[in-house]
């Protein structure tokens, strides 16, 4: 597909409908229960934790009748998340529930109505809250390209930041935000002859899913996309290049990035999935 292309239109579902994916098991607790407990602490970089929530239950079966039986998540190469309270590895995801979760090859991305970067001790001059998986710089081989694929499904989306790719050395090239409605954005960081700096991938996309392969040598990049059970092929959404990456790797980050606004929260709850997540 060409940059000037008419995006994707969908008809926006019910409600309702977005209910039938998943249900919670247990209680989320709230945020001054999180703070009475300790197991949030305004001012700690590091956030030991741990701030536990409801088990999501994701309802495999309803999801597959939109997305097709999707491959186990192949993300041995995350190295953590990132989340409101600071960083966590691999051994440490369990504890940080109320914001990311894995179940079967679905990860669950979730912030809650009113979180903030708790890393800063005072909410009136904090940046919004986040979470976000990453992986580690992975090297690019001779002549290659690194690979990443989800498939997203948007269930309370919040206008938020939702793919970053980075060139190593702090060189970030381009993201895919999303808006309240589910519209889904690819944005060039700095603009390129014949290329427009912002594409609209799909619109209104909540409770349907749209996959997204993300491909980079350390230079180039392409963005594609793909209904699953719809198309056959992925279409091509957005390329071009950017500073060479400083030590021939790259690096990726997906999940829920509400920017650096000071002063801001969530302003509503926002659930989403990334399912057959794969790193290649």
């Amino acid at each position: 597909m060409a940059e000037n292309e008419t995006p994707i239109k969908s008809i926006a579902q019910p409600a309702a409908a977005v209910e039938e994916f998943y249900t919670l098991k247990g209680k989320d607790p709230t945020l001054a229960e999180l703070l009475q407990s300790g197991g949030i602490v305004t001012g700690d970089r590091m956030g030991k934790g741990p701030a536990r929530g409801a088990q999501v239950v994701v309802n495999q079966a309803r999801l597959e009748k939109l997305t097709g039986t999707l491959p186990p998540l192949d993300i041995k190469n995350i190295t953590g998340i990132q989340h409101q309270a600071g960083h966590g590895g691999r051994s440490t995801f369990e504890k940080w529930s109320r914001f990311y979760q894995e179940e079967g090859n679905n990860q669950i991305f979730r912030l809650h109505k009113g979180d903030y970067q708790f890393r800063d001790p005072d909410p009136k001059t904090a940046i919004p809250g986040r979470i976000e998986a990453y992986t580690r710089s992975l090297t690019v081989p001779k002549g290659g390209w690194r690979e990443w694929e989800g498939t997203y499904t948007f269930i309370k989306p919040h206008s938020a930041c939702i793919f970053q790719m980075f060139h190593t050395g702090g060189l970030w090239a381009f993201h895919l935000g999303v808006t309240d409605d589910g519209t889904i954005r690819f944005n060039r960081r700095r603009s390129m002859k014949g290329k427009p700096k912002s594409v609209t991938l799909a619109e209104k996309m909540i409770g349907k899913p749209l996959s997204i392969k993300v491909r980079s040598n350390g230079f180039d990049f392409q963005v594609y996309k793909k209904r699953p059970l719809i198309d056959k092929d992925w279409e091509l959404v957005a390329d071009g290049n950017y500073d060479k990456s400083t030590d021939g790797k790259v690096q990726f980050r997906w999940g829920n990035y509400l920017g650096r606004t000071k002063g801001t929260s969530v302003r509503h709850d926002t659930l989403f999935f990334v399912s057959g997540t794969t790193i290649r």
